[in-house]
């Protein structure tokens, strides 16, 4: 990630100077075996595909960028317009989350108590996203390479917090369905999705 972010500085300065849960068989809180509802499963699949599409959307911010090595007139615009790009992934990526946590199912024992958790965490890390894109915003704003460079350093920080906090509704996830037993746990477990957001994330390599 922090490497994507240096490729965004190192332009800039060119251009100035030119879980492991078992949930099979387990009893539920209120009895009875822990099996996963064509609902639920879907559910499960919805919300941490979406958590996990905005995390790698956040850690992909000032990665992949066009340009040559060498300072040329139109590296700014591209610079600019390649964030422009990432920030929209990146907005849209968080209404994937909304939409997916409100799609809870409304008969599905103890998942309103999960989702009302996962608002919480989604709360906190739509808070650093909002942080986020408008410290990307400004950047991709400048006017000039100068001024773009003075507000990269806040953005560099905000890019942080915002992984952080993206790690940290991950986190949530396993301990909130956990916590939950039954269909719900059941569910999360064996989701595909789940198993990748449960997974460390991948530093960005270019």
């Amino acid at each position: 990630m922090m490497i994507g972010v240096s490729a965004i500085v190192a332009v800039l300065i060119l251009e100035g100077c030119s879980s492991s849960d078992d949930s099979g068989g387990s009893a539920s809180p209120t009895g009875g075996t822990a099996a996963s509802s064509p609902a639920a499963a879907a559910w499960a699949e919805s919300v941490c595909t979406a958590a996990d599409g905005l995390r790698t959307n956040i850690s992909d911010l000032g990665s992949d960028l066009n340009v040559r090595a060498s300072p040329s007139p139109g590296a700014l615009d591209q610079v600019k317009a390649q964030l422009g790009t990432q920030v929209a992934a990146i907005t849209a990526s968080v209404q994937d989350l909304s939409t997916a946590l409100a799609a809870v199912p409304t008969d599905l024992p103890g998942a309103e108590q999960v989702k009302a958790s996962l608002d919480a965490s989604a709360n906190a890390l739509k808070a650093s996203v909002q942080t986020l894109t408008q410290q990307a915003q400004a950047v991709a704003s400048a006017s000039s390479a100068t001024e773009a460079l003075s507000l990269a350093g806040p953005a560099v920080g905000a890019l942080q917090a915002a992984a952080s906090s993206a790690q940290a509704f991950a986190s949530s996830v396993t301990t909130a369905t956990a916590q939950a037993g039954g269909e719900v746990k059941a569910a999360f477990a064996s989701a595909p999705s789940c198993a990748k957001l449960a997974a460390s994330p991948t530093a960005t390599s270019s």
